[in-house]
């Protein structure tokens, strides 16, 4: 039997930094804490096993849908210009461009590129990442916060009821967070299949506003009981995690210590000496 996976990337890239965090603020490296997708899948993995499926002996399909705006070459142009000059449509939009929005779109697009590339290098799926051209409608709602990739939405549900039908008896985990994935699952199960898991970030760990979604996916009866990020950030970051005896918070550690020596995160390493 086989796992297949698939991941709402634009939600998983959003919520990233907010799930490790405090690893991020624990460690005394300046690299960036990230989610490892290898460890992610064998975490995915063993849960599976733990819950009633030994059989289990790997992967089937593995999807991390993204969208990756592709930029273009005279994107430093845009600057100070109107969005309906750039796009030549929608005159009623006046806003316009400015320097700081093209600089936070360029540094969301490669940090997009580098989320999907982390993905595909673990084996999942190229074909899974969206790259659509770069509009400048785009540019001002993704400086706003408002923009929204519907595509990334329905390319996920596709994956996942198609994969329902086709392999029924496999396991299907679905790595979301917003409640637009939910029709989709509540399509696949249990008409078609009853071995869907979900992953995502529990509710309360997360502010008022933002725990309806992650109550919704709570509610169905689902064979396998979630799995909750937040409760794995050692399981699941990049590089040599390792949890601080003081305070319990995990960090990277990219010091070799002498021997018996224990591993204390940058505040409390700051205490002791």
């Amino acid at each position: 039997m086989k796992v297949n996976i698939f991941i709402d990337g634009t939600w998983l890239f959003k919520v990233q930094d907010k799930v490790l965090k405090k690893a991020r603020i624990a460690s005394e490296s300046q690299r960036p804490i990230v989610i490892d997708f290898n460890k992610l899948s064998n975490l995915i993995l063993k849960h599976v096993k733990d819950n009633g499926h030994g059989d289990c002996n790997g992967f089937g399909e593995r999807h991390c849908c993204i969208s990756v705006l592709q930029l273009p070459t005279d994107l430093d142009t845009w600057k100070n210009k109107k969005v309906w000059e750039i796009d030549g449509s929608n005159k009623a939009n006046n806003y316009i461009l400015r320097p700081e929005d093209v600089k936070k779109t360029r540094t969301n697009s490669h940090a997009r590129k580098r989320f999907a590339e982390r993905a595909i290098n673990s084996g999942f799926e190229s074909s899974s990442v969206l790259t659509p051209n770069l509009k400048a409608w785009m540019v001002q709602k993704l400086s706003n916060g408002t923009f929204q990739e519907k595509q990334v939405d329905t390319t996920v549900v596709a994956l996942l009821v198609k994969s329902a039908i086709t392999k029924s008896e496999e396991i299907h985990v679905v790595i979301a967070g917003d409640a637009d994935i939910l029709p989709a699952i509540k399509i696949a199960y249990p008409e078609f299949s009853k071995k869907i898991m979900i992953v995502t970030t529990h509710p309360d760990e997360l502010k008022a506003e933002h725990r309806q979604s992650s109550y919704s996916y709570q509610q169905e009866d689902f064979e396998i009981p979630a799995l909750y990020l937040q409760d794995h950030v050692k399981d699941i970051m990049e590089g040599n995690a390792v949890q601080c005896p003081n305070c319990h918070g995990v960090f990277v550690e990219t010091r070799n210590l002498p021997k018996g020596r224990r591993s204390y995160c940058h505040a409390c390493e700051s205490e002791r000496t």
